[in-house]
């Protein structure tokens, strides 16, 4: 069984476009969940319409939640009331190409050791524009599927829910820990995923995203814009150190001895540089740079060397 589990939050601009991109997917999924976070717009009224208008009542299901949760427990619980094996996770204001869900179910059955299955995506900012994927050594556009070891991935972070399909078996392991300690449920199982040897990426672009004024990467927030937040710089440092430290005991038990001593050492650095870059002490986020530590991120320690010395606070 296949399923598809949606969190909304004010989306009437962009939902219906990703509910239709869903239902005319070339191989449909068995159930879709829809579970909003207290919108105050019309997302409720569109997608219910949509359901109705569709026929779609026996198999997708909207729920309302009593109380905000914020993206990550509500994503977390949304996928939990899925009842498939398969779980694809889906934003409300992307657009999946129509073999999305044929692609990323035919390169599972491909490689069945895997739990937790990425694909690639172009980004369309808010005046239609579609812009080309990003692509480094590891993601490009090039069709190939790539398994994703725990190292690369402490080192990257940048696994977005959106494009994932899951394991059920994959988020039962993750769930407790991620909603307990609120913690980003796609880094979560994405890492957890990859110290099992289980994280994989297929380079094949599946889904638009959509990057507007209402969304953490809108336009507005320019790379400079961000390197001069401060304070919000110093948080990111704290909370990745926070995500390591209630992360470990779920990873440590599948990691080489080498591995678990660098997570640690990344920890600890997390919070080192969140104090230098308060005290604005240059030095001891420089040293970072001569540190080798295989996780180590090299462009976040000169985000954060640039932070400690332009940043307002």
């Amino acid at each position: 069984m296949i399923s598809v589990a949606m969190a909304t939050y004010n989306s009437e601009k962009f939902v219906e476009q990703q509910l239709d991109s869903i239902r005319t997917q070339s191989c449909p999924p068995d159930e879709l969940i829809i579970c909003d976070d207290g919108s105050v717009d019309k997302t409720e009224l569109i997608v219910q319409n949509f359901i109705e208008i569709h026929g779609l009542q026996n198999k997708w299901q909207f729920v309302k939640n009593t109380h905000n949760k914020k993206w990550s427990r509500n994503t977390l619980d949304c996928a939990k009331m899925t009842k498939g094996e398969i779980i694809f996770l889906c934003n409300d204001d992307d657009i999946w190409l129509p073999s999305r869900i044929e692609t990323m179910i035919y390169t599972l059955n491909q490689h069945k050791e895997i739990k937790v299955l990425l694909s690639r995506y172009k980004t369309v900012v808010e005046d239609g524009i579609t812009l080309a994927p990003h692509s480094d050594s590891y993601f490009n556009d090039d069709g190939k599927f790539i398994k994703i070891n725990v190292v690369t991935a402490l080192r990257r972070l940048t696994f977005g829910a959106a494009a994932m399909v899951v394991q059920r078996s994959a988020l039962n392991e993750i769930y407790d820990v991620s909603y307990e300690n609120d913690l980003p449920m796609d880094l979560a199982i994405a890492i957890f995923a990859a110290a099992r040897n289980e994280l994989g990426i297929l380079n094949t672009v599946t889904m638009l995203r959509w990057i507007h004024s209402n969304n953490v990467s809108a336009p507005a927030n320019s790379l400079r814009k961000k390197l001069k937040q401060f304070q919000q710089r110093i948080q990111i440092r704290k909370n990745f150190s926070y995500f390591y430290h209630h992360m470990s005991p779920l990873i440590t038990p599948y990691m080489t001895e080498k591995n678990i001593k660098n997570l640690k050492k990344i920890e600890k650095s997390m919070i080192k540089r969140a104090n230098a870059i308060e005290n604005r002490n240059f030095f001891t986020i420089a040293c970072d740079l001569f540190t080798f530590n295989p996780m180590m991120n090299l462009r976040w320690i000169l985000a954060d060397l640039y932070v400690a010395i332009f940043g307002s606070q």
